[in-house]
């Protein structure tokens, strides 16, 4: 019996609960929250599922020391701002064999740093930036061609350009196997705005990365831009034209691939059973993911404190 632990169950952490009703390995899951309001509305949603023959047990805590001492599987889905507080707690006074971090991992460098030392000792350590696990990113990589290099450009308006773009440049690194260079901020706005996260704030402007044999990423965040899922892939035969909304590829040679930009609830099942099972899963794990982490927080923050004529140790994006 799989002991999982899900920390945090605001809008995300609701969808990772919607996806373990799926699971089929036996469970038992504990769920942790500070909010009751948060808590009631997740159990509403689990009550409303359909019962699952593989889950034990669900059990409703605020408290992150009321946990099992040995357990299989945390998945933290909290803001950024508390994730290295919840991974401190939680690997000093517990056992636990594997862990999924949401994204963006940390605010600061040294917090990175940190959340890489607690974790050294786990069997495997994730983060989800989840188009490599979808099924039509996978056919989508199929279509490319092998070591020829990438150019990625994704254009929006509002769409969280500064705790997104992980996602963006993570996927680069995964169709192409090349490593992060460096991100050039330089174009983006001077003003960061709230976001739709009180407490938390964004940028507009465009977001340029390189990467090690040449390929490029750039990301535009426009107020007025009206198409918010619009990507677009060019290696060296064709560009792939992506609605990410309505689940259409198209490349110029007249090819075309139909899929979709899967919901949490929808991969959670695959995840879980993978790492659970077979001790392994399609995420990039800690180390591959600090790496890009690191080189975007200490940009994005640079510019933050560039725009606000401060010296602040932490960037205030989720």
């Amino acid at each position: 019996m799989f002991q999982i632990v899900l920390v945090g169950v605001g809008n995300l952490g609701c969808r990772y609960l919607q996806g373990l009703e799926k699971l089929d390995s036996k469970a038992i899951i504990t769920v942790i929250d500070p909010s009751v309001d948060s808590i009631n509305r997740a159990k509403a949603l689990w009550n409303n599922a359909t019962s699952s023959e593989f889950i034990d047990a669900v059990t409703w805590k605020r408290d992150l020391l009321e946990l099992p001492d040995f357990i299989d599987l945390v998945i933290v889905s909290t803001t950024a701002d508390t994730r290295l507080s919840v991974i401190e707690t939680i690997s000093e006074n517990f056992s636990v064999n594997y862990w999924v971090l949401e994204k963006v991992l940390a605010q600061s460098k040294s917090q990175l740093m940190s959340i890489n030392d607690y974790l050294q000792s786990a069997k495997g350590v994730w983060v989800n930036t989840p188009r490599r696990i979808m099924v039509w990113h996978n056919h989508l990589k199929k279509m490319l061609l092998p070591g020829s290099g990438i150019q990625l450009e994704r254009v929006g308006s509002d769409w969280g350009l500064a705790c997104n773009s992980i996602h963006f440049i993570d996927l680069v690194v995964w169709l192409t196997g090349e490593q992060l260079v460096s991100i050039d901020v330089s174009s983006l706005t001077n003003s960061w705005h709230e976001s739709k996260r009180s407490g938390f704030y964004e940028v507009f402007g465009t977001l340029e990365a390189c990467f090690s044999l040449g390929s490029k990423l750039r990301l535009t965040a426009e107020p007025t831009q009206k198409n918010d899922f619009g990507v677009t892939i060019t290696d060296a035969t064709t560009t792939w034209m992506i609605d990410e909304e309505k689940g259409i590829a198209m490349s110029e040679l007249g090819q075309q691939i139909d899929g979709q930009l899967e919901l949490q609830s929808e991969m959670t099942h695959r995840l879980v059973n993978d790492i659970l099972e077979l001790g392994r899963c399609g995420l990039p794990t800690l180390q591959e993911s600090y790496k890009i982490h690191s080189i975007l927080i200490e940009q994005l923050l640079s510019h933050w404190n560039q725009c606000k004529r401060r010296n602040d140790q932490l960037l205030p994006v989720t």
